[in-house]
């Protein structure tokens, strides 16, 4: 109760609670090594710095206490203390050196049912953006367990395990994305259900209350599957333009920048056929795009909604659109 209030934190580390707690993870009794590695994992959600923390902990402990299958909860506890000093500049060099051999605990953990996923989760992110880290988490199907893991997420409407498991799932995207050329791991997606999963995340826009983060990461990633031919045919059966550019309207609606900016990149791949015209133009999506022209933004999201304007003015389905919006707004 103490280790909740920032204040009490540095008090009790003055006072050596560290060094109490290294001897509590020693002892040869799972309820207290389970309460010394809750004290450690509220421990560093206080403002003590994470190189003092580091200097204190005993990393063989932490270590053979991230087995799931002796303690699950201590485990996750483990993994957030590792996550901790993971995403901190001052230490993420020097936990990374270690994390080989806390891999192959994390995957098991991940793939049990029961458990908090979140700190198992959180930790991935600044492994998958190493190599030789990548290359081990992907040997383990990381992918896949990733994927089931969003959609028990989807399942249960638990937002949090949604968000932070998004962020690993779009880095995998970002470095093993499929393309035409070289759709080896495209294929895999494809049997992993990944489309799936992320055009129902994108179904969320229908819901009263929205957690743009959440479509905004879902759009990331859907942009960069749609590099491949495969999986834009794929989007287009699951009827993801139709949700996509809800989306798109209601953020234009509700001042989103961030989403119908990330949004277009997304719609831009789409938006060359005019078989889809019917559920994605509207005189007020062509006020979107063209309001995307006139501002100060990253000049690849203007490139896309240029691209998208040109799509629809050239059709002679939706060319007319561009005539009915009033000159004052044109």
């Amino acid at each position: 109760h103490l280790c909740t209030e920032s204040d009490n934190i540095s008090e009790l580390c003055n006072l050596g609670i560290m060094t109490k707690l290294e001897q509590m993870m020693r002892m040869d009794k799972d309820d207290i090594k389970r309460e010394a590695a809750h004290i450690l994992a509220l421990i560093v959600n206080g403002n003590v710095p994470s190189d003092f923390l580091y200097r204190q902990v005993n990393l063989d402990d932490l270590i053979e206490s991230a087995d799931p299958t002796k303690d699950l909860q201590t485990a996750e506890h483990a993994f957030k203390v590792f996550s901790y000093f993971a995403n901190s500049n001052y230490t993420k060099q020097k936990i990374m050196v270690r994390m080989n051999e806390v891999i192959p605990d994390l995957i098991t953990a991940l793939k049990l049912s029961e458990g908090n996923k979140i700190d198992c989760v959180d930790i991935l992110p600044e492994l998958l953006h190493l190599d030789h880290y990548r290359d081990s988490l992907m040997k383990y199907n990381v992918f896949q367990i990733l994927i089931d893991i969003l959609r028990t997420a989807l399942k249960a409407d638990n937002e949090e395990l949604l968000a932070s498991c998004l962020i690993p799932v779009t880095i995998v995207l970002y470095y093993y994305r499929p393309t035409d050329v070289n759709d080896n791991f495209g294929r895999l997606i494809r049997e992993d259900g990944a489309s799936d999963a992320l055009v129902d995340i994108l179904k969320k826009v229908e819901m009263s209350e929205v957690n743009w983060g959440i479509l905004n990461r879902a759009a990331y990633g859907i942009e960069l599957l749609s590099q491949n031919s495969k999986n834009v045919a794929d989007f287009k059966i699951l009827n993801m333009v139709t949700y996509l550019t809800k989306a798109l309207s209601r953020a234009y609606g509700e001042q989103k920048e961030a989403f119908y900016s990330q949004g277009v990149k997304t719609l831009a791949y789409y938006s060359d056929d005019q078989r889809l015209f019917p559920q994605m133009v509207s005189a007020e999506m062509i006020k979107m795009l063209a309001s995307l022209l006139d501002r100060n933004i990253d000049e690849s999201v203007q490139q896309h909604a240029q691209v998208v304007l040109s799509h629809i003015a050239i059709s002679p389905v939706a060319a007319h659109l561009f005539v009915d919006i009033p000159a004052s707004e044109a």
